[in-house]
């Protein structure tokens, strides 16, 4: 056994050697403090490998007295498989010049290969515990994090037992954070959309690193899952601590990001937000204390999520600082949603028992289906929620759902007439105004056919919708100054609007084309804006003057669409007399149509309408497309575009070029 004689000669020398060059290497010293923490590694490994190398031709590897003599060693296991890979080539340098045959050296190289896969597995076992550090946050029982807590333990517990049966192996996309990131809590943790993208890459890596180390690991390759188990510790390390950043920034004003989630939450389904306050409260904390009473408030947020835990998907709940709770319900009907809130007071009302006092609550309910308010930043649905709460705390009931017809009604007149004459007036004359753009959409490719122009007004930093303001600025003859304030702010977008469309629609009032001042701006506009002009006639003032409007087809080379066809003022003979002088090109279908598709009478109108634009070679527009289901009715009645919430809100013109950029690249 000349080899082994060899080893046993060589082997000494060839340690010292090794020692020497690992010493000499500085970049050891990025890992290793001290030189003789240095030497300490070297001199008890040098015993190990003798052990090793002496009765290698057995090929007895015993693990146990491998991860004694690793288990407490704080050295990289880089360094270890640094030295390790000196020492072996060195030893095959020195049996070579021995002449010892090739087999014999490949022989021994591949038993030295498996004590370093020995060693990767000791530094696995060692290491995998260090993934506990998922559960040290104050966050760990919220969605985001649960999803992988026992995914990782999983991962600990397979690796720890040398079990790899109990590898959790699953695709990101049967992940349960797959599913918790369209939940409502995630979407107002993770708001911005370009970080939620940054999260979920971030998750899929999480897995492929996962199944990947797994792969390895079941084929005993563990110097290759070692070198993967560092990665995926890192990422999964990364992944808990932008988690634990979005949860810390969400929850630390958690009012403002729970209404900021409100603002751009854009679905088809029903939403309604809910304010609950607690009745008499400086009575209580004045009785039992406000210690007591927080304390006592907290036992109730947390029955409150009690109640909807298994709801999570469309339920959220987060304590306020304008009222005690507010909610987020989504997907919910009128009727779900009133039992749920039922549920809510009983829940409320049930005796909180602390240092033997009895707590009662009564809680003040403010409900708003917020489908019609989506324009309504953050201050104005906390104003409107606050008023809702005022006018229930009035009733007998402590309860008021804006979900009726009436109640909505009730709640538009509130809001207009919070704007009064004079703040109108000031706005439209100071042109206080902000233009949005409310794309419509050729059902066919999907594509952005045109844009409506919408007036807003300027409110700090609220806009104000037409819808709230439009009759009052009839009232008052202002409807001039509008469009012509309107008109200058598309002369200043007009080079942004071309990067998203060559067709506008713009509201017009039948004064402003008899205003001289308005045909100016409107013939510079079509002198320097480049993109087809497209003018929306409403009023019954067009349609007894066609005439008027052919005249200036003629003069500026204008046409027109007919809004609100269907139930508005608009004749079919009005339309044909338009359609005869070739000044009308569109149809837009009046939105209580659409609205209910789902009704048979309403869906045979819509069909003639479509039919009947067809003949005309009119092109037809469907407003008011909520929903999928409308969208696919409307798309078997033959409609040419549609426009509506489904497809897109409303944007400033800067908004929807960034989302041109995102969605297309340029």
């Amino acid at each position: 056994m000349r080899y082994v004689d060899s080893i046993k000669n060589h082997l000494p020398t060839i340690l010292q050697e090794v020692k020497i060059q690992i010493k000499n290497d500085k970049t050891i010293y990025e890992f290793v403090k001290t030189e003789e923490e240095l030497d300490k590694l070297l001199s008890l490994q040098e015993k190990l490998i003798q052990e090793y190398l002496y009765d290698f031709q057995k090929n007895i590897l015993d693990e146990k007295k491998c991860m004694q003599f690793y288990k407490d060693l704080k050295i990289p296991y880089a360094i270890v498989v640094r030295s390790l890979n000196y020492i072996r080539k060195e030893v095959i340098i020195a049996l070579d010049k021995e002449g010892v045959d090739k087999e014999t050296i490949i022989e021994f190289s591949e038993y030295f290969d498996k004590f370093i896969n020995l060693t990767a597995k000791v530094y696995l076992k060692k290491d995998i515990v260090t993934l506990k550090k998922l559960r040290n946050s104050y966050f760990e029982d919220y969605l985001l994090f649960k999803s992988h807590i026992s995914w990782v333990e999983s991962i600990i517990e397979s690796i720890s037992e040398d079990d790899i049966s109990k590898f959790p192996l699953i695709a990101a996309s049967e992940c349960k954070f797959e599913e918790y990131l369209n939940y409502p809590e995630s979407l107002m943790v993770c708001i911005d959309v370009n970080l939620c993208m940054y999260l979920h890459d971030l998750h899929s890596l999480l897995h492929k690193l996962s199944n990947t180390f797994y792969l390895y690991y079941a084929k005993s390759a563990y110097s290759e899952a070692y070198m993967i188990f560092k990665d995926l510790k890192e990422q999964i390390l990364k992944f808990k601590g932008i988690i634990g950043e979005l949860y810390f920034i969400t929850y630390s004003n958690l009012e403002v990001s729970f209404f900021k989630l409100i603002e751009i939450y854009k679905t088809n389904k029903k939403e309604f937000v809910t304010l609950i306050d607690m009745k008499s409260l400086k009575s209580l904390n004045s009785i039992y204390g406000e210690e007591t009473i927080t304390k006592a408030l907290e036992v109730i947020e947390k029955r409150l999520h009690r109640f909807f835990e298994k709801d999570q998907a469309r339920s959220l709940v987060v304590k306020g600082m304008t009222a005690n709770f507010y909610m987020l319900n989504i997907d919910y009907s009128y009727d779900e949603y009133k039992k749920m809130i039922d549920n809510i007071i009983e829940i409320i009302k049930e005796p909180v028992i602390l240092d033997e006092n009895k707590i009662e609550f009564t809680p003040i309910i403010a409900g708003l289906e917020i489908e019609e308010y989506f324009d309504i930043k953050k201050d104005e649905m906390i104003m409107i929620l606050n008023h809702l709460k005022n006018k229930a705390k009035q009733s007998k009931c402590n309860k008021l759902l804006v979900i009726n017809h009436y109640s909505k009604e009730m709640l538009k007149s509130w809001l207009k007439n919070r704007y009064d004459s004079k703040f109108i007036k000031s706005k439209i004359e100071n042109a206080e105004l902000k233009l949005a753009y409310h794309p419509i959409f050729d059902i066919q490719t999907n594509k952005i056919y045109s844009l409506e122009i919408l007036a807003r007004i300027v409110d700090e930093d609220k806009l104000i919708p037409a819808g709230l303001f439009i009759d009052e600025v009839y009232s008052m003859n202002l409807i001039e100054k509008l469009d012509l304030a309107v008109l200058r702010k598309l002369i200043e977008d007009k080079e942004k609007i071309k990067q998203i469309t060559d067709k506008i629609f713009i509201n017009v009032s039948f004064n402003s084309l008899l205003n001289e001042e308005y045909l100016e701006k409107l013939e510079k506009l079509i002198d320097n804006i480049q993109v087809g002009l497209l003018l929306e006639l409403t009023e019954q003032k067009f349609v007894d003057n066609v005439e008027i409007l052919f005249e200036l087809n003629q003069k500026y080379n204008l046409f027109f669409a007919v809004d609100d066809f269907g139930t508005g003022y608009t004749s079919l003979q009005s339309v044909v007399d338009l359609v005869k002088k070739g000044i009308l090109k569109v149809l837009k279908i009046d939105g209580s149509l659409i609205k209910n598709i789902d009704d048979e009478y309403n869906k045979k109108i819509i069909n003639v309408i479509s039919n009947m634009a067809k003949e005309l070679n009119l092109l037809s527009v469907a407003e008011y497309v909520e929903s999928e289901e409308i969208l696919n009715e409307i798309k078997k009645a033959g409609i040419n575009l549609a426009q509506g919430y489904f497809l897109a809100k409303p944007a400033l013109i800067e908004e929807l070029i960034v989302e041109k950029v995102e969605k297309f690249g340029f």
